[in-house]
């Protein structure tokens, strides 16, 4: 293989970084949305469990709560 001289090596780097930019490019403008979208519905998702799951405590202690109140007020009767 012969030697490449200056010039043709400086030609193969600029369009390898040529290349290189039109893939940062594609990966900023359409990856990087995907994964933005993707982040976004699963932030939607944990707050819809966050929301059930404090809404399961508070049924739960309420119960409990009412249990406790409920058996004063028969031995009170």
């Amino acid at each position: 293989m012969a030697k490449k001289t200056i010039e043709e090596q400086v030609d193969d780097n600029s369009n390898m970084l040529n290349l290189i930019e039109r893939d940062l490019e594609t990966i900023k403008n359409n990856h990087l949305f995907h994964l933005e979208q993707d982040v976004s519905r699963l932030r939607q998702t944990v707050d819809k469990m966050d929301t059930r799951m404090w809404a399961i405590l508070i049924l739960l202690v309420s119960s409990i709560m009412a249990g406790m109140f409920g058996e004063r007020l028969i031995t009170l009767l």
